[in-house]
């Protein structure tokens, strides 16, 4: 399809001038992906004809409502339109030794143009191109600086001298200026905000780090974009604690340490209930080897100490020190083997049940302690002389 511009002629052209404009799911060139291309392409010659061409593209991902209300484009409307790769080809023929133009081509156009090519592995090579921004001429030619604004509202010249009071004095002259140029501006201080500020009501942050999506609060920007913090907070927690270090605004900080909290790893659905199962299992168990019956066992004497013939007020450990140089025996020898084995009974018992609680521990220690005093007992009977008080 072909049409003239009238208006085209104020330009030398040596070569096809691609003007282009992009609709997109956001505005992350690195994330964000393409949903929709147009491109006037002015040809060289006396009669400048145009051709214009639009393509509308799946971007393969869910379209957020908040993008939709700007440019109207729904998941429905593309649902059967092909993806950018299958135009791959297509766009970049269209496109080939051209100049490029545009409003804003640099913000957004160019990088979200290069990257979409780049996933296709087509380098586009945009800054091998001629480039022709409408913005930057604007913006060079009316400047957006206070001086400027000082001459165009109020009609004065700023002083040569720059200082904070200085400025403050013309930013207040500038905004009288301001109401007395456009008279239906807002007087409220509420509703001037509103209208000077145009916040975007689903950023939760003021940098808009992250936003609110069908309800939840997801990344905004980098590789994360789009995945939900509740999320985040459960299988990917260093990211977020990357946040809290980083060079980030405190607004930011404050909404990742709210996730943490509410959904983070101590607070995962279901972890304290399988704790407490545990604990609970635990104690049980405690409590049914502490009321369950144990195997009554022969109580070591209490009163009766085995002493020494010629030593009657002797201690048990004097006896026992002095045991060496009796003359050995056979129910000696088979004494002093049980008690060793009790012994080592006593050392496997501890290593074995170790972990199993202090209950068990003690029942070892007390089946063993038993044991060496029986056969202590039989030892000291069998020496001459010896004599149980």
């Amino acid at each position: 399809m072909r049409y003239h511009l009238r208006a085209m002629n104020f330009l030398e052209l040596d070569r096809p001038l691609a003007v282009f404009d992009i609709e997109s799911t956001g505005l992350n060139p690195h994330c964000d992906r393409i949903i929709e291309l147009a491109v006037v392409k002015v040809l060289p010659g006396p009669d400048r004809a145009r051709q214009v061409r639009t393509w509308l593209f799946n971007p393969g991902v869910a379209i957020p409502m908040e993008t939709t209300a700007i440019h109207g484009i729904t998941d429905e409307m593309v649902a059967s339109a092909p993806k950018f790769a299958d135009k791959a080809a297509e766009i970049l023929e269209f496109f080939d030794g051209c100049d490029l133009g545009g409003f804003g081509l640099s913000k957004l156009d160019i990088p979200i143009l290069e990257e979409e090519f780049a996933r296709c592995g087509i380098d586009f090579a945009a800054s091998r191109r001629r480039m022709f921004d409408a913005l930057r001429i604007y913006h060079k030619r009316e400047p957006r600086d206070l001086s400027a604004a000082l001459r165009f509202f109020c009609g004065e010249e700023p002083v040569d001298a720059h200082g904070a009071e200085v400025d403050a004095l013309s930013a207040l002259r500038v905004l009288e200026g301001e109401f007395a140029k456009y008279p239906d501006l807002p007087t409220s201080p509420d509703e001037l905000d509103r209208y000077v500020n145009d916040r975007d009501p689903s950023l939760l942050d003021r940098e808009g780090r992250f936003r609110l999506e069908n309800g939840e609060a997801v990344v905004n920007f980098g590789r994360k974009k789009g995945r939900r913090l509740r999320d985040l907070a459960v299988e990917d927690t260093s990211y977020l604690v990357w946040i809290l270090h980083g060079d980030f605004a405190h607004d930011t900080k404050s909404i990742v340490r709210e996730a943490l909290d509410k959904y983070g790893p101590r607070n995962r659905p279901g972890k304290k209930a399988r704790k407490d199962n545990a604990h609970a299992s635990a104690a049980a168990s405690a409590d049914a080897k502490a009321q369950a019956p144990k195997e009554e066992k022969p109580a070591a004497p209490t009163e009766a100490k085995p002493v020494a013939a010629d030593a009657p007020n002797a201690s048990q450990a004097e006896a026992k020190a002095a045991a060496p140089t009796a003359p050995a025996t056979p129910a000696r020898e088979a004494d002093s083997t049980a008690a060793g084995a009790a012994r080592r009974r006593h050392r496997h018992g501890r290593r074995h049940h170790r972990h199993e609680g202090d209950g068990f521990e003690a029942e070892a220690a007390s089946s063993a302690v038993t044991a060496m005093a029986a056969a202590f007992e039989k030892f000291a009977a069998s020496m001459p002389g010896a004599d149980l008080q």
